[in-house]
């Protein structure tokens, strides 16, 4: 749809807005989050879409916050860091990084990797919290204008629901 049709309505009710950058680098984001090509032409960047909304949304005073989902794609502190810093001088507060989870599409493309029919699976290395924690410690010691909230369900099984866009339960 027509964003800036939509942005009166954002305003007026005060509604929050969470936007997906996986990433500081739009060649990595782009790759975990392609667009929808019967939405957008199919050259569209997501980092640059999400980067343009972020920024039409902090000038019009809307509340945002940025999810990133941990991948294997994605697993690495310094480009945590790196992450982080963007948004912090885009000026975003709130972010909230999802530790992929092995259900919906995930749960597939991790047994693909298992049965060698793909060469790497989602999921982030096994100390993917204790780094998570070092981002965190690393935000606060620098006294950076952002709040991090992290999610990790391996440990809690069955405790996220995935729904399809079509309502399946995964």
């Amino acid at each position: 749809g027509d964003f800036a049709e939509l942005m009166p309505s954002l305003v007026k009710f005060g509604v929050h807005v969470r936007v997906s950058v996986d990433s500081a680098l739009p060649s990595i984001n782009d790759r975990n989050r392609p667009v929808n090509p019967r939405v957008v032409p199919p050259a569209t960047s997501a980092w640059h879409s999400a980067k343009d909304t972020i920024q039409r949304l902090l000038s019009e005073k809307v509340a945002v916050s940025v999810q990133s989902v941990v991948t294997a794609a994605t697993d690495r502190l310094t480009d945590w860091l790196e992450l982080r810093d963007m948004l912090v001088q885009w000026g975003v507060h709130h972010w909230v990084l999802h530790v992929v989870v092995g259900g919906g599409k995930a749960r597939q493309i991790e047994h693909q990797a298992a049965t060698h029919k793909r060469r790497q699976g989602l999921r982030p290395a096994s100390d993917v919290g204790r780094r998570l924690a070092n981002l965190v410690q690393d935000t606060v010691d620098r006294n950076l204008p952002i709040d991090i909230r992290c999610t990790d369900t391996d440990d809690r099984p069955n405790s996220v629901l995935l729904v399809a866009a079509n309502g399946d339960l995964y």
